[in-house]
């Protein structure tokens, strides 16, 4: 009288799911369909209490898919307390248009927060694989070839005497073992060599000539590696897709090298950061003043980790730092702000870690403003970049990006070339002649 529910199909389908759920014993239409008649009551009750067949299970990542292989089906009279694994893996069971879920632990299991590990004394990241360079003891057993070749031709010529003959090899396996010593220590005698001539004057001459990338001195080996393997990355890059062709970074000490040569400044933050003298803040001022971008990078994103004792140590050294500079205002860098378009489309701002805020100057007012060209003095950020370009002496990315992929270290590296683009053009990408060149990119 009220309704005509019972004349739609979904009458049906209610009625047929109320039978599914009914408890063991009762008739469902799977029993009475599979024995072709209602009369037939014990094959009816045993379609009843049949098993609940896997229809779709978790893999090890979570993630729903087809039913995994060993997978069996789970009585309905005991789905309640069946507890995942290998023969019955979590996901959906079901018979017929019934389907339940077998969750992956137990509605009782509570989750609980692991805790500081005590029984871990230092913490850090995969050791990279080191290389050993060939190329020196194959060029000296070539030479000591070459010579036992030429000893053994003079002889066989007869004009080289047996006594001769034996004074002349000692002499030459004394030369050979004299160049391998050489070979040996060529590089800690080239290293001392150039720390030796690392004068005010060569040093601005080599940042004049080659316009490199540059880095603060921490004072951490470990830190200062990374910032040296870090802007070499990034200058190969530039290399191959720019025409900017800087040369081999260099890092600077704040109190005593000029910062006038390098349009980028890059400066991690570490906990043992020492307090800058008077004379370093001013100069560190004045190349802010004057054209010159300092970007900032706590590498603090290990927080994502759970490991949040040292994450606020980088913060921490910055604030105190900041509290000796004349720091500008900042601002969370605007989804249409000129670092975004430089050079590349980027959508985010990612390093070795992924998701912190990139903050940058905010824009100037009045004639200053204008004597930048809209370029930002100061760039804070925490996803260590430097990490993410940092590349080893083979070529090969030397850190693991978190959360990991190739696409992340791509975004990365060209983050870093619309970084160092911004710094040298400026808001040249910002003219509005560049519209519907962006428009149409955006549009493909």
């Amino acid at each position: 009288d009220w309704s005509n529910l019972p004349l739609s199909g979904l009458f049906v389908e209610m009625l047929r799911r109320i039978v599914d759920l009914a408890p063991a014993g009762g008739v469902s239409a799977d029993a009475e369909t599979a024995t072709g008649t209602a009369g037939n009551s014990e094959s009816a009750l045993e379609g009843s209490q049949g098993l609940l067949s896997p229809r779709a299970s978790l893999d090890g990542f979570g993630r729903l898919g087809p039913v995994l292989p060993g997978a069996i089906g789970i009585d309905a009279s005991t789905f309640e307390t069946t507890r995942s694994g290998p023969m019955h893996p979590p996901g959906y069971y079901g018979r017929g248009v019934t389907v339940r879920a077998l969750n992956t632990v137990a509605p009782d299991f509570a989750f609980t927060a692991l805790g500081a590990l005590r029984s871990v004394d230092s913490r850090g990241a995969y050791p990279e694989r080191s290389s050993l360079p060939l190329a020196p003891y194959l060029f000296l057993f070539a030479a000591a070839l070459f010579a036992l070749d030429m000893l053994a031709s003079l002889f066989a010529a007869g004009r080289l005497p047996k006594l001769a003959m034996r004074r002349t090899a000692g002499a030459a396996l004394l030369a050979v073992s004299a160049l391998t010593m050489l070979g040996l220590s060529g590089t800690p005698l080239q290293a001392q060599s150039t720390q030796a001539l690392r004068t005010p004057d060569n040093f601005a001459l080599q940042a004049a000539a080659t316009t490199p990338l540059a880095y603060v001195k921490t004072g951490d080996a470990r830190v200062d590696n990374v910032s040296q393997a870090g802007l070499a990355g990034l200058t190969k890059i530039l290399r191959e897709r720019t025409a900017f062709e800087p040369g081999p970074p260099m890092g600077v000490d704040l109190e005593t090298d000029d910062l006038a040569f390098f349009p980028i400044l890059y400066w991690p933050m570490t906990e043992a950061q020492a307090d800058l003298s008077p004379a370093a803040v001013a100069k560190l001022e004045t190349y802010m003043d004057n054209g010159g971008m300092v970007v900032i990078d706590t590498q603090d994103r290990e927080s994502l980790s759970g490991v949040a004792a040292e994450a606020g140590a980088a913060n921490t050294t910055l604030q105190r730092l900041s509290q000796q500079l004349n720091v500008p205002p900042l601002e969370v860098v605007p989804p249409n702000h000129v670092l975004s378009r430089s050079f590349y489309l980027v959508p985010d701002y990612p390093g070795r870690w992924s998701g912190g805020e990139l903050w940058i100057e905010a824009p100037r007012t009045g004639s200053g403003g204008q004597s930048r060209d809209g370029v930002a003095s100061l760039i804070v950020g925490s996803n260590d970049y430097a990490g993410a370009w940092a590349i080893n002496e083979s070529g090969n990315p030397m850190f693991a990006t978190v959360p990991g992929s190739e696409r992340q270290r791509e975004i990365a590296r060209r983050f870093g070339v619309n970084l160092v683009m911004y710094a040298l053009t400026g808001n040249y990408k910002a003219d509005q002649v560049h519209v519907p060149a962006l428009l149409e990119r955006l549009g493909q």
